[in-house]
């Protein structure tokens, strides 16, 4: 089951965290993220979504994958002396156990 709150940078980080890695898991038998198909994969999802935002990182431990995207965005007036404000925002998904059929997700 994946739990996170869908919308904005949430959406790269749910995208993100689908990237398992096969070869650790026929290796090892548990389930990760692999790094940088899930860094390509949250890229592509948040261009989608925000063409003029990029991703600063992307961190994958086990079952759960962050992301941080960030954005320079000029303000429409004069009110500060920079005109640009430059945006961070974290997006987090994880993985939980208890999948059973669509719909029988418990989403928070």
């Amino acid at each position: 089951m994946i739990r996170c709150a869908r919308g904005g940078g949430n959406n790269s980080a749910f995208e993100a965290l689908q990237q398992l890695d096969v070869a650790a898991f026929i290796v090892t038998g548990a389930l990760s993220v692999d790094v940088a198909a899930a860094r390509i994969v949250a890229q592509t999802a948040l261009v989608a979504q925000v063409p003029m935002a990029s991703i600063m990182s992307v961190t994958a431990r086990g079952y759960a994958a962050t992301i941080a995207p960030h954005q320079d965005v000029e303000l429409p007036f004069d009110f500060f002396p920079e005109r640009t404000v430059h945006l961070r925002a974290s997006a987090s998904a994880g993985l939980a156990s208890g999948y059973v059929k669509p719909g029988s997700l418990s989403l928070p």
